[in-house]
């Protein structure tokens, strides 16, 4: 049987385990933190750049050719009303 004295020393030895084990616990989850918001910010960049992307394509592809065919428009109304 166990004296007082040992089992002193063992819950000693479990509570010294528990707070090694706790700090363990605390640097791999903050390890495993910072490396999902690193790769989150990675993340949000890569689609930031694919939006911008898009919306040059948007611009590009429909609204400037638009935008011109507008400018000629408003040009030859111009001179047929002699505004110009």
């Amino acid at each position: 049987m166990l004296s007082k004295n040992d089992i002193q020393i063992l819950c000693g030895m479990f509570e010294e385990n528990n707070h090694v084990l706790k700090r363990e616990i605390r640097d791999e989850m903050h390890a495993l933190i910072v490396s999902s918001e690193s790769k989150v910010i990675h993340r949000i960049e890569l689609v930031k750049e694919e939006i911008i992307d898009g919306i040059i394509d948007i611009l590009d592809r429909d609204v400037y050719p638009r935008l011109d065919g507008h400018d000629q428009d408003i040009a030859q109304l111009k001179l047929a009303t002699g505004i110009a």
